[in-house]
């Protein structure tokens, strides 16, 4: 068995939920400890960890990404001395068998929104004297669904989440949370989605008189791609798998922390490839399988990316 399956059945034995990988973490650290490598650990009070390797030879430093949660590494200084950086993720069988490979997989930014919708309780025999969250509620969810951004934009809005409940079946509701999805494949248009989203949540709310405070729980950029790194990851793939095994770039609307690196460090190269693996039935659903022996060939073309940047 190789090393890189060794790991990856090691990791797969300790599951941890996200930003908790306590064990993940120290066995990585451990292991390459183990190989010479200098590691820092704990960046930014995480469980993220820097692992240098040191020529001694001036000249560039090539990053490869494998972190828990970019947004805190540039946080915490890891980018500080950083001239590119490279990343990858596997890609679905749609997209990608087993012995191919994407240069570049531009992803969208994302953001969630929660509206946390509030006014006065009643009795359900007396409904006049308040305000129904539900149906305030509703006619957000309504009003987003009705906004048009220009048709030449790639973007979508959508509820993934609906709490309302009084605790009984004879009371008014006074409060109601809803939650949001939104994507849009440039970061521009993102903030212009925000806005407007926004508004048709506090304006159809209070039509009915109730209030909404809107916040944004998460998000994350669209894609900002280096033309030298994709050149380096395009030539890397041609060495490894031959250039017909060498696929356009793919856009997707899902969406990578990778790429706060570029944005929040504008003079880092990022680049970003997909690796065919046969994956199935898509990305993170809970029955994914894919070809385990497809990690090899990811390695090998990291290492052909670092001999091209580093010689």
């Amino acid at each position: 068995m190789s090393e890189v399956l060794e790991h990856y059945y090691f990791l797969h034995e300790i599951p941890e939920l996200g930003f908790q990988e306590v064990k993940t973490s120290a066995y990585i650290a451990g292991q390459l400890e183990q190989a010479g490598l200098k590691v820092t650990r704990n960046i930014n009070n995480t469980t993220g960890i820097v692992a240098e390797i040191d020529s001694g030879v001036p000249g560039p430093v090539l990053a490869l990404r494998a972190d828990m949660d970019a947004l805190a590494m540039v946080e915490g200084g890891a980018l500080d001395d950083v001239e590119m950086i490279l990343g990858f993720h596997l890609r679905p069988l749609e997209e990608c068998v087993v012995g191919q490979a994407v240069p570049a997989v531009l992803y969208s930014a994302c953001s969630t929104l929660e509206a946390t919708i509030k006014d006065q309780p009643a009795h359900e025999a007396r409904p006049h004297l308040g305000v129904n969250t539900l149906d305030a509620a509703v006619q957000a969810v309504n009003a987003v669904n009705a906004l048009h951004l220009s048709p030449g934009l790639n973007w979508s809005v959508k509820a993934t989440r609906f709490l309302c409940d009084a605790g009984v079946t004879n009371s008014v509701p006074d409060e109601a949370r809803v939650l949001w999805d939104l994507r849009s494949q440039e970061n521009a248009p993102m903030e212009l989605l925000k806005e407007q989203v926004t508004r048709a949540i506090v304006n159809s709310v209070a039509a009915l008189g109730a209030t909404a405070q809107v916040r944004v729980l998460k998000e994350m950029p669209a894609a900002e791609i280096d033309d030298q790194a994709t050149a380096v990851i395009r030539a890397a793939i041609v060495e490894v798998l031959g250039e017909e095994e060498l696929l356009p770039t793919k856009t997707t609307p899902g969406s990578e922390d990778f790429f706060y690196y570029p944005v929040k460090r504008p003079g880092v190269k990022a680049g970003f490839w997909g690796l065919g693996t046969n994956l199935t039935p898509g990305l993170h659903h809970p029955d994914m399988r894919f070809d385990l022996d497809s990690l090899e060939i990811g390695v090998q073309i990291f290492k052909a990316c670092v001999r091209k940047v580093l010689g």
